[in-house]
């Protein structure tokens, strides 16, 4: 006969699975840009767990055409990579976008521009290491969604 068990006064190794950043929503995002200031989009951005001290995550964006400064702007940011801070006992943290409302839609009709630019968030070192899941984000700027003249009669 075989019996087996554990000693309960015996302490065993706790293993505690490293602190990550990843992007929090869907992967595909997007903001429509129609009044003029624009609202505060954000995109979140949270950890595996909770620490008794700030963090940082850092983050980069490829914008393709638009220019961070002209067409969008980031708080507290005036370039394509910036960083965000997790506070002390908080998971998670934003990164807010504002857009440029008259280059996506005419303010005085309200009709688009037909403008679109998509900003593709990464997560980037140094940082708090990226999860491997949710690392990227694409954020699609755009202006009202109908570009065209409403006949009532028909």
């Amino acid at each position: 006969m075989l019996l087996t068990g554990c000693d309960k006064t015996k302490p065993y190794d706790i293993t505690v699975a490293p602190s990550q950043a990843h992007f929090i929503g869907n992967k595909n995002q997007s903001y429509e840009a129609i009044t003029s200031p624009a609202p505060i989009y954000y995109i979140e951005i949270g950890t595996t767990d909770v620490s008794s001290s700030d963090r940082t995550v850092t983050y980069k964006v490829n914008s393709g055409n638009a220019v961070n400064g002209t067409h969008f702007n980031i708080e507290g940011n005036t370039s394509n990579s910036g960083t965000v801070t997790i506070k002390a006992n908080q998971a998670t943290a934003k990164i807010g976008i504002t857009a440029v409302a008259s280059f996506y839609t005419d303010q005085t009709t309200g009709i688009g521009t037909g403008r679109k630019d998509t900003l593709v968030f990464t997560l980037s070192e140094p940082s708090v290491p990226s999860a491997g899941f949710m690392d990227t984000v694409k954020l699609v700027i755009k202006g009202a969604c109908f570009e065209g003249n409403v006949n009532l009669n028909d």
